[in-house]
């Protein structure tokens, strides 16, 4: 075919035109493909709640290749890569960091559900001071929320602190750094709680009441006393903004017996609530706990081989905010218990054994005003703690080696009290050669 020079240019051009079209179109396709595939990040926390803030590192064996951070939402768009076989690292202050791999497809939107874990705080200082005998004081300080999430769900101040360094929790108590409970303190808010008569842990507060729980060892400060070992401290926490209500455990655990159901062996509900009463003025919170535990033993017959443990933990916190500078908090806490066949075994059956029944309860009244360069606080507290042992009856005991039988040798009725006045003024922290820090 001849072609003359018009219809050759013609010609030429035409061509020219659909090879740039073609050119175009397929930048555009690249483009849109790579819009297409992106990476969408979701991050929360065990809750469901969004986590603000939190770091992302995109990296491809080994080097980081992009970085940045979740919205408001908890959201993160990542742009596509020309890599494929990705590694993403999460991490915010306060959640455990998390790296998680994921490989990219083509031409699509991926997206990457993450759940970020809270960290359990556990802080610990020591203090050395020069020119003194050589001394430490050891704190560890307890989350409340955190350690609301352990696996043991601890109900109070006692069974919380069992999962730091240096305390055991045994049968007769909780052991701090080789002490038992006569010889270490138990202080809430700035009050001894321990029994008076016994140096036991008397009150414990829920742990949902609890603001801030901290253990120190062998704490050299005049202002806990009544302790050689270690001392727990606990402040409660007044009713949050907005009213909040939580309910845990509501489910008790049924006993059954060759397939018939024989009653409940355990049952553990405890609720909490609180919010405001006057609004920024008036907070009230609230907690009430409900063990009931039967223990068997099984070398005796059934149904006379169980101990019946019945407690209640309750407690009140009312917080009127007078002024900016001027506190007034209230809280009410009361410890009933029936415990019926205790120390129950096959050398004492039920018959043999004793019961105990008893309560310890506290009011306590704090005011803290803002005065001159600190803060006064007064402190008013009232306690009381009740045993009784009573036995089955009032035959004698006799003594066996194949078994004692008979009814328990001895009843007991013991009372005691405590009635604290604590007046606290601690100066703002002054910075002359070091900060100095002045209570009295």
């Amino acid at each position: 075919m001849v072609l003359t020079n018009g219809r050759a240019f013609r010609f030429s051009w035409r061509l020219l035109c659909a090879m740039a079209c073609l050119c175009l179109l397929t930048v555009l396709m690249q483009g849109q493909q790579s819009a297409s595939s992106v990476l969408l990040v979701h991050v929360h926390d065990e809750a469901g709640q969004p986590v603000a803030q939190a770091r992302l590192v995109l990296r491809s064996q080994g080097p980081a290749i992009w970085s940045g951070a979740t919205n408001d939402l908890g959201e993160a768009s990542i742009p596509q890569q020309t890599v494929l076989d990705l590694e993403l690292t999460v991490s915010k202050e306060g959640f455990e960091p998390l790296t998680q791999r994921h490989i990219l497809r083509d031409d699509s939107i991926n997206e990457l559900d993450i759940t970020l874990a809270h960290k359990l705080e556990v802080k610990e200082t020591v203090t050395v001071k020069a020119g003194e005998p050589v001394s430490a004081t050891s704190v560890q300080e307890i989350n409340r929320t955190e350690a609301k999430q352990l696996p043991n769900h601890p109900a109070n101040v006692s069974e919380a602190i069992a999962y730091t360094p240096g305390v055991v929790r045994t049968t007769d108590g909780v052991v701090i750094a080789g002490g038992d409970e006569k010889h270490n303190a138990l202080i809430v808010n700035s009050v001894d709680s321990t029994d008076p008569a016994t140096g036991q842990f008397g009150l414990l507060v829920p742990l949902d009441s609890v603001e801030t729980l901290s253990v120190a060892a062998t704490p050299f400060l005049a202002q806990y006393g009544n302790f050689t070992s270690g001392v727990v401290a606990a402040d409660t926490r007044r009713g949050p903004d907005k009213w909040k209500f939580e309910l845990n455990d509501p489910f008790p655990e049924f006993r059954i017996r060759s397939g018939h159901l024989q009653g409940l062996r355990s049952a553990t509900p405890n609720v909490s609530f609180g919010g405001p009463l006057m609004n920024q003025r008036l907070y009230y919170a609230q907690t009430v706990q409900y063990f009931l535990n039967k223990v068997p033993v099984l070398t005796l017959p059934f149904p006379f081989n169980e101990t019946r443990s019945l407690e209640s933990n309750i407690f009140s916190q009312a917080d009127y905010v007078i002024s900016p500078g001027h506190t007034l908090t209230g809280t009410f806490h009361l410890t009933p218990q029936d415990t019926r066949f205790a120390n129950l075994d096959f050398f004492n059956p039920q018959p043999v054994t004793p019961n105990l029944n008893g309560a310890a309860g506290a009011v306590t009244l704090i005011d803290r005003v803002a005065l001159g360069a600190g803060v006064l606080q007064s402190t008013l507290s009232r306690q009381t703690f009740h045993l009784q042992i009573t036995p089955q009856g009032f035959g004698d005991m006799t003594i066996a080696p194949g078994g004692n039988s008979g009814n328990y040798f001895s009843s007991q009725d013991r009372r005691s009290a405590r009635l604290a006045w604590i007046e606290s003024y601690a100066v703002r922290p002054v910075q002359f050669a070091g900060i100095h820090n002045f209570q009295f």
